[in-house]
C-alpha cells in the first residue's frame, strides 16, 4: 500500500504540470480507464476540486465527480435495483452555500448489469466554457449547460435570498477556474449507503450515527469483511490510465485564420507585395507583440537590392502557458503542400532566415535553457516536413512532402550539434500531404522515442554516461555541461509546444536538390535571399494554390499531452 501510494503521489505531480496550465486555460476532455472495487460498504471515486476555491467555501466554488460507486454487488434500493457495483455516478456540485447543493440538477447514472467490477471502463468528461459532458466507455452520459444566467439561473437561485457568487464571471462559475484530481477509495460514510437500502446481512451502522458509526461498523466485520476477499485483488481499485487531453483547437494563423488552418500570405502594402519600405509586425498590445527581435525578426526596412521578407507565415509557442516534462505527446496533423514550405519544428535562432520557402514543424524547446544556450539546452522536433511535391535528392528519393523527421538536438556548442546520432526519417509514397497523420512521441527519464500513426519510427535512448557518452564527446575539448544531471540531460527539464509553418530557409533545402523550375536562392546567400526567392516567385507561388485550394495550410486537428 505505501509503494502504491508514492507511486499515485508521483504519478500526480507529474500530471499536476499539466492540469495546472491546461485546465484553466484550455479546458479538457479527461479518461480514466478503471477496474473497480468489490467490496461491501466500500466507495470509489474520481472527482475534481477547485485549486483556488475563488468563489468560497463548498459548493460555492464547485466539485465535479467524475466517478462514483459502491462496492457492494448485492445492494439494492427500495425499487428493487441495485446501486452498488451495477450503477455508476457522475455529478455537478455547485451552489450558493452547503445546504442549497444543487447537484440533483446535474446528476446521471449508468447501470451495468455484470457490473463494473469486472472489467476496466473508461470513466470521460469533456470540459468546455459551455458546458460539461459525461461519457463512459465512448457511450455519451449527460451534458449540462447552463443558460445564459449561468447556474444561478438554472437553479433559480434568486428565490433563495442568497447573494450570487458568480454573478460577475462566465456563465460556467463555478467551473471557470482551474481543478485538480482526486483518485479515493473510501469505506462507509454517513449517507452515501442509504439507511432504506437492502444488503445481504443487512447494514451494521446508523447513518447521522456520530462516532458511534466506527464502532458498529468494527463489530459488524463477520458479514462484511469476508465479501472484501483480501486473498484475492478484487476489493483493489485498480487504475491503468489517466489522460487529461487538450481539448480547444489552436489557431495558429497571421491574417486570415479559420478552422485551424496556418497559411502562408505574401506580405503586403495596399494589396501589393512591398520590397521596400518598412515592414514592422509589433501589435498594440502584449498580447500581440512579436516575440522574437533578434535579427530584424520584429521591423525590417526594404531596399532595391534586399527586398523585406516576402512571405508572412505563423508560429505559436506555449512558453507561457502550458510545458511539461516526460510523458507522451500527439499531434494530428494534414502537412502542407507547395514549394519551399516547410512545417515543423524549427530552432528559433534561425526563424529570421525562414519566411522564403514553405516549411513545416511540431517541436519542443526548453522552457529555461537551464544547461545555457542551443543546442545545450537541447531540441525536440517530433515532426519536420517540406512541402515541395516533387523534391528530389542526389539519390533520387522524395525529401518533399513524402518524407517526415524527427530528431533531438544536443551537443556542447552550435557548431557540435549531434543531432545526425539522434535523427529518424519515415516515407509515404501518398504523401503526408494528402490525408491526416498522427505524429507520436513518448518521453521517460530513460530514453525519448517517436511513432508516426502508432508505428514505432524509433527510440534514443543514451547509456549511464548520458548523452555525452553517446556522443563520444570528451574528445572534443568542450566540457559536460550535463555532468552533474540525469543520464537524459539536456532533456529531464520542462519544454514547451511549437507549432510553425514557415519558407525558405538556410539549410534545410539542400542545394543539390531538385525540383521542377529549380531553386530561386542559394543557401547562405546572405539577406539577398528574400530578394531571389521573390523574383522567382513565378516558379513557386503557382503551387501554393493559394486561390484555389486550402493545400498550402497547416492543418492541426488536435495536440494532446498527457502523463504516462
Amino acid at each position: 500500500m505505501v509503494a502504491l501510494e508514492l507511486a499515485l503521489e508521483q504519478f500526480i505531480l507529474i500530471l499536476s504540470k499539466v492540469l495546472e496550465c491546461v485546465l484553466y486555460i484550455l479546458f479538457p476532455l479527461n479518461m480514466a480507464k478503471q477496474k473497480l472495487e468489490r467490496d461491501y460498504q466500500v466507495a470509489t471515486a474520481i472527482w475534481f476540486m477547485p485549486r483556488y476555491n475563488q468563489y468560497s467555501g463548498w459548493p460555492s466554488s464547485g466539485e465535479i465527480d467524475l466517478m462514483e460507486s459502491r462496492g457492494n454487488t448485492n445492494l439494492t434500493n427500495t425499487l428493487g435495483e441495485n446501486i452498488g457495483t451495477h450503477l455508476i455516478q457522475s455529478t455537478i456540485h455547485w451552489g450558493p452555500t452547503w445546504n442549497t447543493d444543487m447537484y440533483f440538477l446535474t446528476h446521471a447514472e449508468k447501470r451495468s448489469s455484470t457490473g463494473y467490477d469486472i472489467d476496466f471502463h473508461n470513466y470521460q468528461m469533456t470540459w468546455t466554457p459551455n458546458n460539461i459532458s459525461f461519457s463512459i466507455d465512448d457511450e455519451h452520459l449527460a451534458t449540462f449547460t447552463p443558460p445564459d444566467g449561468g447556474f444561478w439561473e438554472m437553479g433559480n437561485l434568486s428565490s433563495t435570498g442568497y447573494d450570487n457568487p458568480w454573478k460577475r464571471n462566465t456563465k460556467l462559475a463555478p467551473f471557470d477556474q482551474e481543478f485538480y484530481i482526486i483518485f479515493n477509495l473510501a469505506c462507509g460514510g454517513a449517507s452515501f449507503f442509504p439507511q432504506s437500502a437492502n444488503n445481504p446481512g443487512g447494514k451494521p451502522w446508523t447513518n447521522g450515527g456520530g462516532q458511534e458509526m466506527y464502532t458498529d461498523f468494527w463489530k459488524g466485520k463477520n458479514q462484511w469483511l469476508p465479501t472484501w476477499k483480501l486473498e484475492t485483488d478484487s476489493a483493489a481499485f485498480k487504475i491503468d490510465y489517466v489522460k487529461i487531453i487538450l481539448y480547444s483547437v489552436f489557431l495558429l494563423y497571421v491574417t486570415d485564420c479559420l478552422n485551424a488552418l496556418c497559411t502562408p500570405s505574401v506580405t503586403t502594402a495596399g494589396g501589393t507585395h512591398a520590397p521596400t519600405g518598412t515592414l514592422d509586425i509589433n501589435g498594440g498590445a502584449p498580447a500581440v507583440q512579436c516575440t522574437n527581435p533578434v535579427r530584424n525578426g520584429c521591423s525590417r526596412t526594404g531596399t532595391e537590392t534586399v527586398y523585406l521578407n516576402p512571405i508572412k507565415s505563423a508560429r505559436m509557442r506555449t512558453v507561457f502557458s502550458f510545458f511539461f516534462k516526460y510523458g507522451k505527446a500527439e499531434v494530428k496533423a494534414k502537412l502542407p503542400s507547395g514549394d519551399w514550405l516547410w512545417p515543423g519544428d524549427y530552432l528559433s535562432i534561425t526563424c529570421n532566415f525562414i519566411l522564403l520557402n514553405p516549411f513545416l514543424a511540431i517541436w519542443f524547446l526548453p522552457r529555461y535553457s537551464q544547461y545555457s544556450s542551443w543546442p545545450i539546452s537541447g531540441e525536440i522536433d517530433l515532426m519536420e516536413s517540406r512541402g515541395n511535391r516533387n523534391l528530389i535528392n542526389i539519390l533520387g528519393e522524395n525529401i518533399g512532402t513524402q518524407l517526415v523527421q524527427s530528431t533531438l538536438h544536443w551537443g556542447p556548442n552550435s557548431n557540435a550539434d549531434m543531432y545526425f546520432l539522434t535523427h529518424a526519417e519515415k516515407r509515404n509514397s501518398s504523401g503526408y500531404d494528402t490525408d491526416w497523420h498522427k505524429y507520436q512521441m513518448t518521453w521517460t527519464p530513460d530514453n525519448i522515442s517517436f511513432s508516426v500513426d502508432n508505428e514505432h519510427l524509433a527510440t534514443f535512448a543514451p547509456p549511464s554516461g548520458g548523452f555525452w557518452e553517446l556522443g563520444l564527446l570528451n574528445f572534443t575539448g568542450y566540457d559536460n555541461p550535463w555532468k552533474r544531471n540525469t543520464k537524459m540531460a539536456p532533456f529531464d527539464q520542462e519544454f514547451y509546444i511549437i507549432l510553425n509553418l514557415a519558407c525558405g530557409g538556410a539549410a534545410f533545402f539542400p542545394d543539390y536538390a531538385n525540383n521542377p523550375g529549380g531553386k530561386p536562392w542559394k543557401n547562405r546567400g546572405g539577406q539577398e535571399m528574400y530578394t531571389h526567392f521573390w523574383k522567382g516567385r513565378n516558379q513557386w507561388l503557382p503551387t501554393w494554390k493559394l486561390n484555389e485550394t486550402d493545400d498550402a495550410a497547416f492543418k492541426i486537428d488536435y495536440v494532446r499531452i498527457w502523463a504516462l
